[in-house]
Parts: C-alpha cells; structure tokens; sequence
C-alpha cells in the first residue's frame, strides 16, 4: 500500500506563513500590543492616554495628565517589558511619553 505524503497544515500554521511572507507579522504583533496597552497600564492610566502609535520599535504615547505622565516616566521600563511580554515578542526596545 502506497501512502501520500499529507500536505496538511493548520490554519494557524498557513495564516503565519502568509503574514510572513507578505511582511505583516510585525504589524500583528503591534496592533496586538496596542490593543493589550489598556489591560497593562490599566484603567486610570489608559484614561488619560489620548494617542498611542508604534514606529521604528518605538512607542509613542500622548498623555493628557502631567501627573499620569510622569508616572508612567519612571515606570518606563517596566512599561516596556510588560507590553512586549504580553504581544508575545519584543515588539518596541523604547517608550516615548509625551
């Protein structure tokens, strides 16, 4: 009995492939890091966050509260190491908070 060779994959396994090859996996990741930035910082912080933008690995945050924004100053690189834990790679290596 001759047995083919499966060319079964799983959809995950396709939808990472196709990202890949057409260069959107680095925006998925972002748009997975902005999207999980309420849940990091929680609700009071994400309140007064009037933008958040990523580019060239750096994030870009608008604050509305001086307060808030100094805050989130001293915690920058806690900051950057929960938000990049939760995308699920290292997606941004610097916070800017204006």
């Amino acid at each position: 009995m001759v047995f083919k060779e499966s060319n079964e994959q799983s959809l995950k396994e396709v939808i990472e492939k196709l990202l890949k090859s057409y260069r959107l996996d680095g925006k998925l990741y972002e748009q997975r890091l902005i999207s999980k930035y309420p849940e990091v910082v929680g609700p009071m912080i994400a309140r007064y966050t009037d933008s958040i933008r990523i580019r060239n690995k750096t994030l870009f945050l608008e604050i509305s509260s001086p307060v808030v924004s100094n805050e989130l100053t001293y915690a920058r690189s806690t900051l950057l190491r929960s938000l990049n834990k939760e995308a699920g790679k290292e997606v941004i290596d610097k916070i800017v908070i204006k």
